[in-house]
């Protein structure tokens, strides 16, 4: 046999025997305290003391997994029948009435299961009463109506006194399991993690061999003298301790009362039997339900405590974020600002330092107009107006006169926003750029001086460069005539890129010219296409023109439309793939003339699309050819397009191919 398949009927062997070892030592506690029970029911006031072998039954079967109970349920019938034929009923008698007995544990043990042991209901008195009279009142209907009957057959008095008498039993024997469950919950105490016996059985054991003791001291009626110093515990001890506390209290007195050794008052057998259960029902429920009661606030006071622990720990992170935001807003001269719909601002305190401000009340823009110049204040509140009627979002540049008359470059970003009930809010921030405009003129103008300053020698160059090829070519060695080319080349594209940073330079400051005058758009192209087909042979490209009209009259200056022609029909014969052709299309409308090229090369992706005209832009370009220039071309065509009265607009997608459209106003509309 393998060592693994035998080591595994080993542990089960074990497992087997020990688990027939629990449930022999259980049976015996049960039926010990069974015949406990049935003994003290014969004395008075004793009655309650029936239910102290089930309440052993019902907390031990709470911590057993259900494949056992019906063992234990078999072996608990057994030993109530046994202590009943040791009492002196019959063989029959004896056995008819564990089954009522154990019907009545059944149904303890699944309301138990249900609803005592889940949930926090011991940390609220309203849920724990409702725990006592569910587990106190349902399961002694079923128990007493089964045993009334079993009485009832074997003639020992008429069925609504046995009834009542079984079922008053039931109700007052039932809580002593509800806290004894309590402290199982609540406590785990070492000792009562046994192997072979379970924790149930050895508490209730420790219990009863405890309440022999105590009916030795004879002690004087009514026990409800114990209700004061255990409500006073109730207030002190942890809530599973006084569960404990409170079922060893009880039971003791039920003990007592049912050995004789407490004398009832002189008064009529009900009377007697109401004083009884009374007294132990307000030993068992007043305390336990203190208990909760302290328990409850406690962690009431506890939530509280850590409710404002939790809110202190996230003030302090909100204040260490509100300085790193104050800070970082002084380092990046950033204030930002809120206007809600009744006109109620929000300033930060950046802003207020970045606008020369005093104090901490905000201030409406309306009243800051006059410190702005008269075309930034226009704008300003141009784009105040047409966000709060139409929602329409700013980035705008203006100029802040600040104290003692200093001028501030200001960008001013916002946006605004209505609500569902009509009311709007506005949201901004204000940067101070007068640094970095000052460094942008610097720059501007160190570009430009330096490009006129190189303009005029690179032009003496590039023009004897090209009078030594025209004059010299021939009589010059091969290898020399070669490097004279290459030498007039770099020099043409030279003169070209100082030219396009010029051109830049100038539509940058706002000295773009343009003189608009009748242009013909068709012969402006054939002659642009006639001229720039060499250079889209050196990539393999042919140029056609479709044009619906032998002539379309644009209002437009002539040199700058062949400016962008080139820049837009060299693009487009550069990333054109080999052997392709690009389209040239005239068309109109009732106000406008179009000038369209299209080409089939690498599509340009919709997030190139949004930066095309930005200056410097060149994209990503996968094709692995190499296309050289400074990015600033579709850039200056753009402005130059907007100085008259026109736009540059491209789409790229597979049906098409990539299309770039110039639009200008027609001659004669307006």
């Amino acid at each position: 046999m393998p060592l693994h398949c035998e080591s595994h009927q080993v542990a089960s062997l074990t497992h087997r025997s020990r688990l027939a070892c629990s449930i022999l030592l259980w049976s015996l506690a049960c039926g010990v305290l069974a015949w406990l029970s049935l003994y003290l029911s014969r004395h008075g006031g004793g009655v309650a003391s029936l239910w102290f072998a089930n309440a052993v039954a019902i907390a031990s079967l709470l911590q057993r997994p259900w494949a056992e109970w019906p063992v234990r349920l078999l072996a608990l019938g057994l030993v109530i029948a046994l202590a009943n034929l040791l009492m002196g009923s019959s063989g029959l008698q004896a056995l008819c009435f564990a089954p009522a007995n154990l019907l009545e544990i059944s149904v303890a043990v699944y309301l138990f299961q249900r609803h005592v042991q889940s949930g926090s209901w011991a940390d609220n008195p309203t849920n724990l009463l409702c725990c006592f009279l569910a587990c106190g009142v349902v399961p002694g209907l079923f128990g007493a109506s089964a045993g009334a009957l079993v009485l009832l057959a074997n003639d020992i008095g008429p069925l609504a006194k046995v009834w009542s008498t079984w079922y008053v039993s039931s109700l007052v024997g039932a809580m002593t399991v509800l806290p004894f469950c309590l402290q199982l919950r609540f406590a785990g105490s070492p000792f009562l993690r046994a192997e072979v016996v379970s924790r149930p059985t050895l508490a209730w054991l420790f219990a009863c061999l405890s309440f022999q003791v105590l009916v030795q001291l004879k002690m004087p009626y009514p026990l409800v003298a114990l209700l004061a110093p255990l409500v006073i515990a109730a207030v002190y001890l942890p809530f599973g301790s006084m569960a404990f506390v409170v079922a060893v209290c009880a039971i003791t007195q039920s003990l007592l009362m049912g050995l004789g050794v407490m004398p009832l008052p002189p008064m009529t057998a009900e009377w007697q039997l109401l004083l009884v259960y009374a007294t132990l029902a307000l030993t068992f429920i007043v305390p336990l339900i203190l208990a909760s009661a302290t328990r409850q606030n406690s962690l009431r006071q506890m939530a509280l405590v850590k409710a404002e622990s939790a809110a202190h720990a996230s003030n302090l992170r909100l204040e260490q974020h509100q300085q790193l935001l104050d800070e970082a807003s002084r380092l990046a001269l950033l204030g930002a600002w809120e206007e809600s719909g009744d006109g109620q601002y929000q300033w930060s305190k950046a802003l207020f330092t970045l606008l020369d401000q005093a104090g901490n009340a905000p201030t409406g823009w309306e009243q800051l107009l006059p410190r702005f110049e008269p075309e930034s204040a226009v704008l300003l509140h141009q784009a105040l107006l047409a966000a709060r009627a139409q929602q329409r979002p700013w980035d705008i540049e203006l100029t802040y006169l600040g104290q003692g008359g200093r001028r501030v470059q200001l960008r001013h970003i916002g946006r605004g926003r209505w609500s569902a009930d009509g009311v709007y809010r506005l949201w901004g921030v204000v940067q101070d750029i007068t640094a970095q405009r000052e460094l942008d003129a610097l720059k501007s103008h160190f570009v430009s001086a330096t490009s006129h300053e190189l303009r005029t020698p690179l032009t003496a160059l590039h023009g004897a460069l090209e009078m030594l090829a025209y004059t010299q070519a021939n009589a010059l060695p091969a290898k020399a005539a070669e490097l004279l080319e290459i030498a007039r080349l770099n020099s043409s594209r030279l003169t070209q890129l100082i030219q396009t940073i010029l051109e830049y330079e100038k539509i940058r400051l706002g000295k773009l010219e343009v003189q608009s005058t009748s242009v013909d758009m068709c012969a402006l192209t054939l002659a642009m296409v006639r001229e720039l087909q060499p250079y889209a042979a050196g990539f393999d490209v042919r140029f056609e023109v479709e044009s619906g009209s032998a002539s379309l009259l644009a209002l437009a200056d002539a040199g700058r439309v062949m400016q962008i022609m080139t820049n837009l029909l060299s693009n487009a014969a550069k990333f054109s793939l080999q052997h392709g052709v690009v389209s040239v299309a005239l068309y109109e409308d009732a106000s406008d003339v179009y000038w369209r090229v299209r080409n089939g090369g690498e599509l340009i992706s919709v997030e190139m699309q949004e930066h095309l005209f930005q200056p410097f832009y060149q994209g990503d370009r996968r094709d692995g050819r190499q296309h050289y220039g400074t990015g600033l071309g579709l850039s200056i065509s753009q402005a130059i397009a907007h100085a008259m009265q026109g736009e540059i607009t491209c789409t790229s997608d597979a049906e098409s191919g990539t299309v770039f459209t110039l639009r200008l106003p027609r001659q004669g509309v307006g």
